[in-house]
């Protein structure tokens, strides 16, 4: 910092220098050095704002599939911490054409053993399902969430659908989508409201990728 010395300003305050020259007092700007950003900083950098991309694109989805994940925690903020690990992972394994890594929502309710899905021709997607997870709670009234994202447009519909776990199907419409787009569809289940425990890990399923489809 700069110092009053002898009745004059000398030092550093910021960026700027000052000194005594010739009885007079000088200040000058410090020249400054960028700061190297190494390549593999560089990548690690993209692959984090990829994920936070997503993450905010899903975040009606991530707020009800991570709400009870962390009390201490916002469920986007846990959503960016544990997808950033999925992906590194995805990259090592080299799977990440699809996003069959990502996770919407982590809970202990149990999601859908089997999973189906067509395209019918009025551009709907009829989702089917059967069975449970072993050893994980279900209720015939759970609520499905469909999650419909556009890789190609890299938008996001969440679908806060009507049917029941019982019923076994749903049927899902791709808003806003186009012939020869990419499409990506998750699904996760939730309590019905009556059910809900706060902080309880069993009011949400894991989420479980459906598939990638082109239109």
């Amino acid at each position: 910092m700069a110092i009053l010395k002898n009745g004059a300003w000398q030092g550093m305050t910021g960026d700027v220098s000052i000194y005594q020259r010739k009885g007079k007092t000088v200040s000058r700007s410090r020249p400054k050095t960028e700061k190297k950003i190494t390549p593999a900083f560089a990548v690690a950098q993209q692959q984090f704002v990829y994920v936070v991309n997503l993450v905010r694109k899903m975040k009606k989805a991530i707020d009800i599939g991570f709400r009870d994940f962390d009390a201490n925690r916002a469920p986007y903020n846990v959503a960016i911490s544990i997808n950033a690990s999925k992906y590194k992972l995805a990259r090592q394994n080299n799977i990440t054409n699809n996003l069959s890594w990502f996770e919407i929502s982590n809970g202990e309710l149990s999601n859908v053993a089997t999973v189906n899905t067509s395209i019918d021709q009025d551009g709907f997607f009829d989702i089917a399902w059967e069975g449970t997870e072993e050893w994980k709670f279900h209720h015939e009234n759970d609520s499905p969430v469909v999650v419909v994202y556009n890789q190609t447009k890299d938008s996001a519909v969440i679908h806060l659908t009507t049917n029941k776990r019982s019923d076994q199907s749903a049927k899902i419409p791709c808003e806003q989508c186009s012939e020869g787009e990419v499409i990506e569809l998750f699904i996760f289940f939730t309590v019905h409201p009556f059910k809900h425990v706060n902080g309880g890990k069993a009011n949400v399923s894991n989420s479980k990728w459906i598939g990638q489809f082109i239109l």
